[in-house]
């Protein structure tokens, strides 16, 4: 991975670079950032140019021993720890080192960008919960217990460290805070709140920001032979995710269909005021509840950022301000229509239990009950 192949996040790009040439590398250091920043990309940019043995004023040299390895993340200095769980394969004691072959291909397949419901899916764990245990933790003082191969650091990548059980953390706590020489701790997180304070506190925070509107515009316009509407439609439904973006441009078709589900649901909650003894209407509402639970998880995910979205836009036109990126919705007959039966109030209650239920979706909740259960609270929430 190569700092030019990250999108945006210049400054951040500037420092780390910065860090290696003046010799001042932390042995410990954690890249923060939302989903779809590029906290990955960046941590593993990073581990590329430290052990890189030409290293450019920009970028790695892209031609030593080094960097070859690291384009096949096959070099024996860099290791992994990801969140795991049991399958048909593995079904006793999993540890990062059993999907080796999986991390390796899902990768590269997803431009280093990459999020949670995707690698579960990749290897077949979606209805379970995967953690880093301590059997991972065990693997990590085995890596550090033997001095580097051939390259200046021995890498160690945490992805979610935030996945890691307490008996997991505690083990590595000494060994993250006096690390032998030439051993580098790089942490990828997007939750801060479940990492055990020791933990932090012996890390340097990297905080990764949102991407920017015009750095992901520029990129997506470069890698993709998209129109630049189509471009512009997919930054501004982003808000500075990258992985939101690609899947809008991937996904043309699920989205005008997510804005067609969503408007049906919309009118089946608003025809259905509760206590009116309607059961047609019941019905309607039952049926559109039904359906979206029957999405598989991911689609599920997408359906309510999307309606997340379409919320905002009704807001925004509500209070006469202006669209982040001067673009239309393709919806936008149906949101100028949907803001005059949504004052403020109802908008940050419906947005509110919107991303509860994005939480509780990432987390496995049941599909049918939640759905049904937002269903009658959006019902309650719009005005008649």
């Amino acid at each position: 991975m190569y700092f030019h192949q990250v999108v945006g996040q210049g400054a951040i790009k500037q420092r780390l670079i910065q860090s290696v040439r003046d010799n001042r590398v932390s042995h410990a250091q954690l890249f923060f950032g939302p989903e779809g920043s590029g906290n990955m990309a960046l941590a593993l940019a990073y581990a590329q140019y430290v052990n890189c043995t030409n290293p450019g004023p920009e970028d790695s040299c892209g031609e030593c021993p080094s960097c070859h390895k690291f384009d096949k993340l096959a070099h024996p200095d860099l290791h992994f720890i990801f969140p795991v769980a049991r399958t048909e394969d593995v079904d006793s004691k999993p540890k990062s080192i059993d999907f080796m072959k999986d991390w390796r291909s899902f990768l590269p397949k997803n431009d280093y960008y990459i999020c949670l419901n995707d690698w579960y899916q990749e290897i077949g764990i979606e209805k379970k919960q995967g953690l880093i245990s301590v059997h991972d933790a065990s693997e990590i003082l085995k890596a550090l217990s033997y001095k580097s191969y051939e390259a200046k650091y021995q890498i160690i990548i945490i992805w979610l460290p935030e996945k890691m059980n307490i008996q997991a953390a505690n083990k590595i706590l000494k060994i993250l805070e006096e690390p032998p020489a030439g051993n580098l701790f790089l942490l990828v997180s997007e939750n801060l709140e479940p990492i055990l304070p020791t933990v932090l506190s012996r890390t340097q925070i990297i905080r990764v920001p949102r991407l920017k509107n015009d750095a992901l515009t520029a990129f997506l316009t470069r890698a993709n032979q998209y129109p630049d509407t189509k471009i512009q439609e997919a930054v501004r439904y982003a808000d500075g995710n990258y992985l939101a973006a690609r899947r809008f441009l991937q996904d043309s078709e699920d989205e005008n269909d997510f804005s067609s589900k969503f408007r049906d649901w919309m009118l089946a909650c608003y025809f259905y005021p509760p206590g009116t003894g309607k059961p047609e209407k019941f019905q309607e509402v039952l049926r559109i509840s039904t359906e979206l639970s029957q999405l598989i998880r991911e689609k599920q995910k997408n359906f309510l950022t999307h309606s997340l979205n379409i919320i905002r836009e009704a807001f925004i036109l509500h209070q006469n301000l202006p669209v982040v990126g001067g673009n239309p919705n393709p919806g936008q007959d149906f949101i100028q229509k949907f803001r005059n039966f949504l004052p403020p109030e109802q908008a940050i209650q419906m947005a509110s239990e919107l991303n509860k239920a994005i939480y509780h979706i990432e987390r496995n909740a049941h599909g049918g009950i939640l759905f049904f259960d937002l269903s009658l609270r959006f019902c309650k929430a719009l005005v008649r």
